[in-house]
């Protein structure tokens, strides 16, 4: 009886984290303001050194409304430049520090911490698209 019971909360704790685990990652429901656009870029880290520099967001035009790329040392970050707020191409969030600010609303967004809105600063309420980025050491890959 002592074995049966181990065993089944050990089962019942697996299936718990793989059924958590599964749901906690889905997309579904979330609707970006923010369309999909097809993006790829592979980046020479000896041509664009300023993203070899951490701590440094770098400013490249393409993507909906420019792209935003991040290197914090241990990895890249990149998001589009556009408010998600405002939802205009024309408008593209500009750097300041840490942060990208939308010059229309306000709206401000941490870029060190998934591009997230920081509360009270603006009418946004959702953060900046994230694209998915990575290095091999000698080329900086964004996709979308």
């Amino acid at each position: 009886m002592n074995v049966i019971k181990p065993n089944f909360l050990r089962l019942t704790l697996a299936v718990s984290l793989i059924i958590g685990s599964v749901t906690a990652c889905s997309d579904e429901g979330f609707d970006s303001s923010i369309p999909d656009i097809n993006f790829r870029q592979k980046f020479s880290l000896s041509i664009y050194n300023e993203l070899k520099t951490a701590g440094t967001p770098y400013y490249y035009p393409g993507g909906y409304a420019g792209l935003i790329i991040l290197n914090t040392g241990l990895e890249y970050y990149a998001y589009d430049a556009a408010c998600p707020y405002e939802a205009d191409p024309q408008i593209a969030v500009t750097i300041d520090g840490i942060y990208g600010v939308c010059p229309e609303c306000g709206s401000k967004y941490n870029l060190w911490f998934g591009g997230a809105f920081v509360d009270d600063s603006g009418p946004s309420t959702e953060s900046l698209k994230v694209y998915s980025a990575y290095s091999d050491g000698s080329y900086l890959f964004v996709t979308n």
